[in-house]
């Protein structure tokens, strides 16, 4: 399942895998109730996006390369949509680096780690406004993924579209990535100073480079 605003190169490819894909309304519709109702009529098995333990420990696999490669960061910054990678994250630092803080990255209108942090519980985001980051639209963190993270997570970090435009440029620009939006929301947390960076080991995920190529193009002509 995808969201109907997802980049047309994403739902291509998806297809070409041998995927059918079913589109869905992220401001209206759950994906994981219509993802289990599918599932309950076909008989195919559903794999959850990010509340399950294999998906959580598959995506904590990265944290581990970089904790091997970079052992001593003052801290990791982490894209966050329902939390999985940042729960994989969470895990792999808890054990190897718990001295690195760890912090969750969103659009500033889909802050639902951000409220839930502060809250100490999983808040609801009510009809927040539109993003460019299709990747990261969840209205609430999942229940497997917050319990987990809200135990070392120092906070959350919020970055507006343009923030994200701006980081998008840079990674090409710069380090000679595409990035997707919803990647590089923590690649803009850190650009524009989110968290204190000076005289720190930072280290960031970018985690996507799905994004069309006219949206992309506009992204880098316009500064």
């Amino acid at each position: 399942m995808l969201p109907g605003t997802a980049p047309a190169i994403k739902i291509e490819k998806t297809r070409a895998h041998g995927a059918k894909i079913v589109l869905y309304d992220p401001e209206k519709e759950d994906r994981e109730v219509l993802a289990r109702s599918i599932a309950e009529k076909t008989g195919e098995v559903m794999v959850p996006s990010f509340d399950d333990p294999f998906i959580i420990a598959g995506q904590g696999t990265s944290a581990l390369e970089v904790i091997r490669d970079a052992p001593k960061l003052d801290a990791y910054v982490v894209p966050a949509g329902g939390g999985g990678l940042l729960a994989g994250t969470v895990l792999a630092f808890e054990e190897l680096s718990p001295e690195t803080r760890l912090y969750s990255a969103e659009p500033e209108t889909y802050n639902d780690h951000q409220k839930s942090f502060s809250a100490g519980n999983r808040v609801r985001l009510e009809n927040p406004a539109p993003t460019i980051c299709d990747a990261l639209l969840p209205l609430t963190p999942g229940e497997m993924t917050f319990a987990i993270n809200r135990r070392h997570v120092t906070g959350g970090l919020t970055v507006s579209d343009d923030e994200v435009r701006a980081a998008m440029r840079f990674a090409f620009e710069t380090l000679k990535i595409v990035a997707e939006p919803g990647g590089a929301v923590a690649l803009a947390a850190v650009l524009f100073r989110k968290i204190d960076t000076k005289g720190k080991n930072i280290g960031l995920i970018v985690t996507g480079g799905n994004v069309d190529p006219a949206f992309f193009a506009e992204i880098l002509e316009k500064k």
